[in-house]
């Protein structure tokens, strides 16, 4: 199976949207976590997404960030 992050950081000219692809063999668990971190690095929310393209989960990041509005999701 091959998951991957689909999350958002901050680029010189505004957001930019990220893959980032999960190593074989992570426990649920740590593919949550994985998750989590990408979420609370760039401060957006963050999307695991499954072998199929579809979207498992989104977690928001605990990150609050003061020059932007919270997303609505």
């Amino acid at each position: 199976m091959e998951y991957e992050i689909h999350a958002t950081r901050d680029g010189a000219y505004g957001p930019v949207d990220y893959t980032t692809p999960l190593p074989g063999g992570l426990t649920f668990a740590d593919m949550l976590a994985a998750t989590r971190a990408a979420a609370d690095t760039t401060g957006w929310p963050a999307t695991l997404i499954d072998d199929e393209g579809e979207p498992v989960l989104t977690i928001e990041s605990d990150i609050m960030v003061f020059d932007r509005a919270p997303c609505p999701v």
